[in-house]
């Protein structure tokens, strides 16, 4: 079953013009043609992801926050939305977290841009 949604994803990426790299948030691998979507983080059910060659359409280093039912676009430096919204409490969470691993996120960011995958990041205990 996943070799079969993994097999239409790609035929699907594969079948769009090599130079459109991005729908939406996710990112196509120009190599295969594929997404890239690494999940560099998740705690008390939020999950953060740094897509690679995402620098186009936000022109600032940020990420990609899951929550529930619910997606934002946050900046890495000054923890602003972008995109989207968060709850409340999982707001102050992830901007607790961020506080903490800002340094280790920007590293990431560089790494992400330039098509290398982020590393993990602890997650808040």
């Amino acid at each position: 079953m996943t070799s079969e949604i993994s097999h239409r994803t790609t035929q699907n990426a594969a079948s769009r013009d090599a130079t459109d790299y991005s729908e939406g948030c996710r990112q196509l691998k120009p190599s295969t043609g594929e997404y890239d979507m690494p999940v560099i983080s998740m705690f008390y059910g939020i999950i953060v992801r740094m897509f690679n060659f995402d620098n186009q359409k936000h022109h600032t280093p940020h990420i990609h926050v899951e929550y529930q039912n619910e997606s934002a676009v946050v900046a890495i430096e000054s923890g602003e939305l972008l995109q989207g919204d968060l709850p409340p409490r999982a707001k102050r969470i992830l901007f607790a977290w961020m506080e903490i691993h800002r340094e280790e996120l920007i590293a990431d960011w560089r790494l992400a841009v330039n098509g290398e995958h982020p590393f993990k990041i602890r997650p808040l205990d």
